[in-house]
């Protein structure tokens, strides 16, 4: 009984001071003062270890998701852009060049060379919002496999660590 108290006790302040670990690290009564109380708390140990890593990637993840999303929004802005620039281009083209003055004439041959100008940056800034991205998805995806691989390391640590508490409670009976 009194080891079921001084449990309820530290759990209790070890929420109210924001450590959830120290809770775990007491064996609940049917592993204390047994042969696997050691064991447990190794456990126990563990587990905890492996909360902070899924928690670490799951933040890493969604820092990766976001960074995704910017990249695709970025690449799309500049394929529009790209579209834009090049109907423009092609409506310039299009058009028949000014005859009788030759200062008319060199205008709009400036304004068709910016137009193709502008169409190559907008196609060149595609082309890079596009590998970024390829690597940005890659990098993601990374991530989500760590964080699948940890989440299973952690599922089966916790089912060690249950298995151990089932053990003990059968031995006790």
């Amino acid at each position: 009984m009194i080891k079921l108290t001084v449990f309820t006790m530290a759990s209790a302040l070890s929420l109210a001071c924001g450590a959830p670990a120290l809770a775990q690290a007491i064996p609940p009564a049917s592993i204390a003062g047994s042969p696997a109380e050691g064991e447990w708390v190794k456990l126990s140990e563990k587990e905890a270890e492996l909360r902070r890593d899924v928690n670490r990637l799951h933040t890493d993840h969604a820092r990766d998701m976001s960074k995704l999303a910017e990249i695709a929004a970025t690449k799309d802005r500049a394929l529009s852009r790209s579209a834009d620039a090049r109907q423009s281009y092609e409506r310039l083209l299009a058009s028949p060049p000014p005859t009788g003055h030759a200062e008319m004439a060199d205008r709009w041959a400036k304004k068709l060379a910016e137009s193709a100008d502008d169409w190559a940056l907008h196609e060149r800034k595609h082309e890079d919002g596009a590998k970024k991205w390829r690597k940005a998805e890659e990098r993601e995806s990374k991530s989500a496999s760590a964080l699948r691989k940890a989440q299973d390391r952690l599922d089966k640590a916790v089912r060690e660590r249950t298995a151990l508490e089932q053990r003990a409670l059968m031995a006790r009976r």
